[in-house]
């Protein structure tokens, strides 16, 4: 059994699929944690796996980003 730390900083369509590997993991009985900004908390509780916060926080769905280009 191994602790595995799955970590992205982007969107649903980078968080859902980590949430399928997370479920494949466990189902091997490892224990995934996903390590993400704070907007994505509770999907990741709510699909029954560890979560810890990551920083920059930042909301996807935001029309203002400092990181993207202008």
């Amino acid at each position: 059994m191994a602790r595995v730390v799955i970590t992205t900083w982007g969107s649903f369509g980078d968080v859902n699929p980590y949430l399928g590997l997370a479920t494949a993991l466990r189902a091997r009985g490892h224990v995934p944690v996903m390590a993400m900004p704070s907007f994505y908390g509770a999907t990741v509780r709510d699909a029954g796996f560890a979560f810890a916060a990551v920083e920059p926080d930042a909301d996807p769905g935001a029309r203002s980003r400092r990181w993207c280009a202008r």
